[in-house]
């Protein structure tokens, strides 16, 4: 993230932050589990998908990091049931851009060496509580699309939802983004992390 992103995200959502450092991630309230939770909606794949061999895919995307090239993210979060159960057994596998909005990807033009100490990528299978948790990067905006993370919910070898998450608080961009009735279930709010700089509690259904 640029300084002029980072400031203009901070201005944005400045009081959003607090609020949410000093009560911590959202959760389901009794109310709402009362009803059937909205499904996620699904978004693009997308060109990028990582087609490199992936040995030792994990969910620390920064585990041979050496120095912190941009802002860090925990991007944690729940995969629920339209019931609010949580679901255990799927694989949640992301990638998305490094800090300067380049993918590891043989079709991304981008100019500039990749990092070597960035994943770029990761995966994780969910416990009994459907919960998952990332360590990576914000990730870089480019070519008008907004700071986003591309992720495919697996069950076994079945996608069970394809989708991108963005961050509340950023400019959307120009770029191609599915319409959705509900884009706000593809928004993830940040709030201050204890071991990154942001962190996330996003839900999703499937």
């Amino acid at each position: 993230m640029t300084d002029k992103t980072k400031r203009r995200f901070l201005k944005g959502s400045g009081l959003m932050l607090g609020a949410l450092a000093c009560h911590g991630p959202v959760r389901v309230h009794a109310k709402e589990a009362s009803r059937p939770l909205p499904k996620t909606p699904r978004d693009a794949e997308g060109p990028f998908y990582p087609v490199e061999t992936r040995v030792g895919d994990g969910p620390d995307l920064l585990r041979h990091m050496t120095t912190p090239r941009g802002e860090t993210l925990q991007f944690a979060g729940q995969i629920l049931s339209p019931e609010g159960t949580p679901l255990e057994g799927l694989i949640i596998d992301i990638w998305h851009t490094d800090p300067d909005g380049r993918y590891k990807h043989p079709r991304d033009r981008a100019p500039g060496e990749r990092y070597a100490d960035f994943a770029y990528w990761g995966k994780m299978t969910t416990g009994t509580d459907g919960r998952f948790d990332f360590r990576t990067y914000i990730p870089g905006a480019y070519g008008g699309r907004p700071a986003h993370i591309h992720y495919i919910i697996w069950d076994g070898d079945h996608r069970r939802l394809t989708s991108q998450v963005y961050f509340k608080g950023f400019d959307k961009g120009s770029g191609p983004i599915i319409a959705s009735a509900q884009p706000d279930l593809r928004e993830a709010r940040l709030y201050k992390g204890d071991a990154t700089d942001f962190a996330t509690d996003f839900r999703v259904v499937v």
